[in-house]
């Protein structure tokens, strides 16, 4: 299903089993954290990517209570579950109706999009049952993005104007989660949502910040400095990360098309026409890297995203040095 068929069920009950997958990360993470909410009176296990332990899951799947206590299970995966596992999965919860299984699929660095949606359906199938949903989502529109600025606006009591969530949206390069983190900036602060505050209290990750660390890192060797400023200014791992990977890939997709075509059309790779500025940048920097570069450097984008979710602080820059080794 999708996502307006599952909020429709939402609004009538929780699904034993969830499995959330689809284009980028952030209907994922929320509709993790939206179960999760939902299931707040449960006692909830996480385990996520190089953590996951079948062993453990099923004993606390299959563990039910005369107390009337209930459990869930969070996985955050990239990589497909087992047959064996998913029969695992499934019969630990037959019969303890109260437990719930809720799994992200995200997509790893390493498959391409049709590779993910492909392990996507094969893990939908092996999952089902007669209360499990999977559900496909796909980036977040403007109007989508907007609404959800709104909602979390009002949650905060704030007052704005949507020209000013626009902006704020424009300036975080349509990064909702960055856009929805900077709000609560304003609910700390109590000032009023519009474009002045804005520019006062918000800095765009996916413009001028990112941008000049990018020139610096692909031109100069101090692009550690930058970044530790970077840091200090209050720049999330994970989104840092999750800039870098777009920005790479489409490098990638810029090197792919000059390779089979012998020239680069923005319009084709991109979808639009950004200034010529940024195609010459684009071009110049994706010619820079063979095929077998942009494997290594995935390859370091999944050690980096584990990393992180492990809790290793020092992956940040051990990936940057090795990323800077590539060029």
């Amino acid at each position: 299903m999708y996502k307006k068929e599952f909020d429709i069920l939402l609004t009538k009950q929780i699904p034993q089993i969830a499995l959330l997958y689809g284009e980028g990360d952030f209907f994922i993470d929320f509709y993790i954290q939206e179960l999760k909410n939902r299931l707040k009176t449960h006692t909830i296990s996480q385990f996520y990517f190089d953590e996951y332990n079948l062993a453990a899951v099923v004993d606390i799947l299959g563990a039910g209570s005369l107390f009337g206590d209930a459990s869930a299970v969070v996985l955050k995966l990239d990589s497909k579950l087992s047959k064996k596992d998913c029969e695992g999965l499934l019969a630990a919860l037959e019969g303890n109706e109260n437990n719930h299984l809720i799994i992200g699929f995200y997509k790893s660095d390493s498959k391409t999009p049709s590779q993910y949606m492909q392990d996507a359906r094969s893990l939908a199938l092996m999952l089902k049952g007669k209360n499990s949903v999977d559900v496909r989502f796909f980036t977040p529109t403007i109007a989508e993005s907007m609404m959800l600025l709104k909602n979390k606006a009002n949650s905060l009591s704030l007052s704005f104007d949507e020209g000013a969530l626009q902006f704020l949206l424009q300036m975080q390069n349509h990064n909702l989660s960055l856009a929805l983190n900077e709000l609560d900036k304003y609910a700390m602060t109590e000032k009023q949502v519009n474009i002045d505050s804005i520019r006062e209290l918000s800095y765009g990750l996916g413009s001028i910040k990112f941008d000049d660390f990018l020139n610096v890192f692909f031109d100069r060797n101090d692009f550690l400095i930058v970044y530790e400023k970077m840091r200090e200014e209050g720049l999330e791992s994970m989104e840092f990360l999750r800039e870098m990977q777009r920005y790479f890939y489409t490098l990638f997709l810029f090197c792919a098309y000059a390779k089979v075509y012998g020239k680069c059309d923005a319009k084709e790779i991109l979808g639009y026409v950004p200034p010529q500025f940024v195609i010459d940048t684009y071009t110049r920097r994706a010619l820079r890297f063979k095929e077998k570069d942009f494997q290594q450097i995935f390859e370091i984008f999944t050690k980096w995203h584990n990393g992180i979710m492990s809790g290793r602080k020092e992956m940040d820059i051990q990936a940057l040095i090795q990323l800077k080794a590539i060029l």
